[in-house]
């Protein structure tokens, strides 16, 4: 009997011995995973999030010549844009381009100049607008993907581009007067489109193809406001 007792108390002393051990190890990982993730989280938030340099027309850039700033955007240099939006920065990135290519008459040369489209070429993640021309009225704007269908949408990080930062520039403007309200876009214009984007060597998809199901071309905030069915 006593044998019994002592064997059973050896057992339930080695559980414990066991359990304890074990929730000291389970806690141990979660601590170092948690400061594995403090120590991401931060050496990412010390990045172009905490340094970039944001221009507005309150506080313009002086260096940018010919670059309108419009009222509620706000511009970064290309740099800190591709910084940004690796950090995850924006929640959305528009692409104002159509989606196939297409060819201008150059008002400098005169000469025909082809202007690729988003199924071309585009910045990964990012969403086809197709406004374009840049200078259509708020009005009659109809977004391929539209991102006027929620508040939710108007009220998301955006970073809105085109070929140079021309036309992304006239559109951030139409942007907020359809009720946009966190809106950000490249400067100076001209030299801070996604043509630049790829003379810088960062990141395309290449050779894409829109499908209006495809469910990475359906933003989250556009259901956001919806009633669950």
């Amino acid at each position: 009997m006593i044998f019994k007792q002592t064997f059973l108390l050896a057992g339930l002393l080695l559980l414990y011995s066991t359990t304890s051990t074990y929730g000291v190890e389970q806690e141990t990982r979660i601590r170092t995973r948690n400061l594995k993730s403090t120590i991401q989280w931060s050496s990412k938030v010390f990045a172009t999030s905490c340094e970039r340099e944001v221009w507005s027309i309150m506080n313009p850039n002086t260096d940018w010549e010919d670059h309108p700033l419009h009222t509620q955007v706000w511009y970064h240099t290309l740099d800190d844009i591709h910084g940004l939006w690796k950090e995850g920065y924006f929640d959305y990135v528009l692409d104002i381009r159509p989606l196939q290519d297409f060819t201008i008459v150059d008002n400098g040369t005169g000469e025909p100049r082809l202007l690729e489209g988003w199924e071309n070429f585009h910045i990964p993640g990012s969403f086809p607008i197709n406004v374009f021309p840049p200078d259509t009225p708020a009005d009659e704007v109809d977004m391929l993907v539209d991102f006027t269908a929620s508040n939710v949408c108007k009220d998301s990080r955006i970073f809105v581009h085109c070929w140079s930062g021309i036309s992304a520039n006239r559109v951030a403007q139409t942007l907020i007067e359809l009720g946009f309200t966190n809106v950000h876009a490249a400067g100076p214009q001209g030299s801070a489109g996604i043509l630049d984007w790829k003379i810088a060597g960062y990141e395309l998809v290449y050779g894409d193809t829109f499908d209006a199901e495809a469910k990475h071309l359906q933003p989250k905030c556009m259901k956001a406001c919806q009633a669950p069915a």
